[in-house]
């Protein structure tokens, strides 16, 4: 759900960067790293998801 008037003043700051003459660079870090290592954040996590992908892999119950 976007809201109107947040996408309206958006676009306005972005009509106004360009009459500066400036670039837009629009920054979404997320879609530049793994959905894992969003995911994954400590080295206990990774740990415990490194035994478990273990334990899957050599079926080990």
């Amino acid at each position: 759900m976007k809201d109107p008037k947040v996408e309206e003043r958006i676009m306005a700051l972005i009509e106004q960067a360009k009459a500066t003459g400036k670039t837009v660079k629009i920054k979404v870090p997320a879609h530049r790293r793994s959905s894992l290592s969003q995911i994954i954040k400590t080295k206990e996590q990774a740990d415990a998801f490194m035994e478990k992908l273990n334990r899957a892999f050599n079926r080990v119950p």
